[in-house]
């Protein structure tokens, strides 16, 4: 991690593990196998001396310091190797390590921050008694160094896109010196929570007075630009760092991932927030009819439903099937709601592509005829709401360009078992077939026959490759595909196999599951609840089963039933 803090043109090199230990001089590291990697960053910390201003030395630290959280797992884990950086910082005691301990302190992670500052102040007085001066004396630092963290705002901006899917708030910044003028970016990921997903520093006079000119003249782009008060700026900011920190939330694919500059300049822009007043005049407060907290209190079920129902009542025709499609339509309001965090009226390329290409396809279970059903009604929402809100001819364009290829990703992507492994297990349903009772009955009937992926044992073996002599492949039981015939075969011999079943009863087992697939005799899996009911383990009810199997006529279906009506009922006497 902390291997490129030496400087930007260094090599990645893998974590040090992390192992107990105490900070302070003279203490044992808590990650002593970072110990080279500290060493650079204390090397080169003496460039610190020649930066110009205390900006140029805050970005240093942004991209030499900050920058390495990219690096690193967690937050946990790069707090506790700069806390050792800032042990090893102490123990050196130069004026580069001054001035880096003040930096970390003053623009640095907050987590550290505390550490830094008192380690600054200890190296500061050590300095100037090594001098002979009185303790208080500090040594000699760069003329800059009060400066650091320390900036006032100016004028601050808000665009919004025409979706409202995507959000930048613009401040303009300069230090108490009043020189160096410059500006953070924040876009704020509105169709994801309103995280932050980008921070950019402009740091050149002219490109900050180009940026300036563009907003007043409204920046180039559809969308709204709105000069807006230095407390609403750090409100809207502060928000997105600290939903961005949530741990709750969901992973997506085409989510927002930060980047190695929105690590670098978090902390700095965290700084410069808190460094804004949070006092707003009396006639700029929110009032007490302020929205809610969360989304979902703005949502609750009942306006949910209104939303729903309005949809179906702009469409009396509807599609092939009623009740599946009211399904589909309500769980793509809840969707948008709890896992995009956004709200349900609204609708852009962004939230259509995460809500039809990746949320959807991935929960959704349903058989292979209710989704062609459920394509053509994704459509049709998207379109109702993007013509009951207020964008332009050209968005709606836009947006409906996007759909031919969201439907279309929408139904490869969810009867692909990689990304939904339910479908499989559902796929041949008929549509009279496809309510929640019948789907969790279903499920709940073929999982017992055949597990799901990651309820397989995790088995593995290998076999020869027929591609490439003398080699072979690995083979994960969770790659196979409970719908095919001869996957559940082979699934069905692996595991029967492993459980100590003979070869003599192997072929009935499979027929067995067979059985149990395709719910034929019903008789089947009512015996297999009933010795489920009594603690008997899956495998051996199946084995039970086979020897009931092995000893019917198998062209006798009757007396088969029959025979499975008394298996795993209590004796009578």
């Amino acid at each position: 991690m902390l291997a490129r803090m030496g400087g930007r043109e260094g090599s990645r090199r893998g974590l040090p593990a992390q192992r107990p230990g105490r900070g302070g001089p003279g203490r044992r590291l808590r990650v002593p196998e970072a110990r080279a990697a500290y060493a650079a960053a204390i090397a080169d910390s003496a460039a610190l001396l020649a930066a110009a201003d205390a900006l140029d030395a805050e970005v240093w630290v942004a991209s030499n310091i900050s920058a390495m959280r990219s690096d690193v797992p967690t937050d946990e884990v790069f707090t506790v190797l700069l806390l050792d950086l800032i042990d090893e910082a102490e123990r050196d005691g130069r004026a580069g390590c001054a001035v880096l301990l003040t930096a970390i302190a003053a623009v640095g992670p907050r987590e550290v921050a505390g550490a830094a500052g008192a380690a600054a102040g200890r190296v500061t007085g050590r300095a100037g008694r090594r001098q002979g001066a009185t303790a208080a004396a500090e040594a000699p630092l760069p003329p800059w160094t009060g400066l650091l963290g320390k900036a006032t705002v100016g004028q601050c901006w808000l665009w919004t896109d025409e979706f409202g899917e995507c959000s930048q708030v613009f401040c303009e910044f300069a230090h108490a010196d009043g020189h160096r003028r410059h500006g953070l970016t924040v876009t704020i990921d509105l169709a994801f929570h309103g995280v932050v997903s980008a921070i950019a520093m402009v740091s050149q006079p002219a490109n900050l007075d180009r940026t300036i000119a563009d907003l007043r003249r409204g920046k180039p782009g559809r969308g709204r630009v709105e000069s807006i008060g230095a407390q609403r700026a750090r409100s809207l900011v502060l928000a997105a760092i600290e939903t961005s920190r949530a741990r709750e939330r969901p992973t997506l694919r085409s989510g927002p991932e930060p980047d190695e500059l929105c690590y670098a300049y978090l902390p700095l822009l965290t700084c410069r927030m808190l460094g804004i007043s949070a006092g707003e005049p009396a006639s700029q407060a929110p009032s007490a009819q302020a929205a809610p907290a969360t989304l979902a209190e703005a949502w609750p079920a009942s306006r949910r439903t209104e939303l729903v129902e309005a949809f179906l009542a702009a469409h009396p025709h509807g599609w092939s099937h009623p009740a599946t499609d009211r399904m589909f339509v309500e769980r793509v309001v809840d969707a948008s709601v709890e896992v995009l965090g956004f709200p349900p009226d609204r609708i852009g390329p962004i939230t259509a592509t995460r809500l039809f290409g990746e949320v959807l396809p991935r929960t959704l279970i349903a058989p292979k005829v209710v989704l062609r059903s459920a394509r053509r009604v994704a459509k049709a929402w998207v379109a109702w709401v993007a013509a009951s809100g207020e964008l332009s001819w050209r968005a709606r364009l836009r947006l409906r360009r996007r759909m031919v290829l969201v439907q279309v990703m929408f139904e490869r992507m969810s009867s692909e078992r990689r990304v939904n492994p339910h479908f499989p297990y559902v796929a041949d349903l008929p549509a009279h077939r496809a309510g929640g009772d019948d789907i969790q009955t279903t499920l709940d009937r073929r999982w017992f026959a055949v597990p799901e992926p990651g309820h397989r044992g995790g088995i593995t073996f290998e076999r020869p490759d027929p591609r490439r002599r003398g080699s072979s492949t690995t083979i994960d039981v969770d790659d196979y595909d409970a719908a095919d015939p001869s996957h559940r075969k082979a699934l069905t011999t692996i595991e029967q196999a492993l459980h100590g079943t003979g070869p003599d009863v192997m072929p009935a087992c499979v027929t067995v599951v067979e059985q149990l697939w395709a719910d034929e005799p019903a008789q089947v899996w009512q015996v297999a609840g009933r010795l489920s009911a009594t603690g008997v383990p899956r495998q051996q009810v199946i084995r039970r089963l086979a020897q009931v199997w092995q000893h019917c006529d198998a062209a006798d279906p009757a007396a088969y039933a029959a025979a499975l009506e008394s298996v795993g009922r209590p004796v009578t006497r």
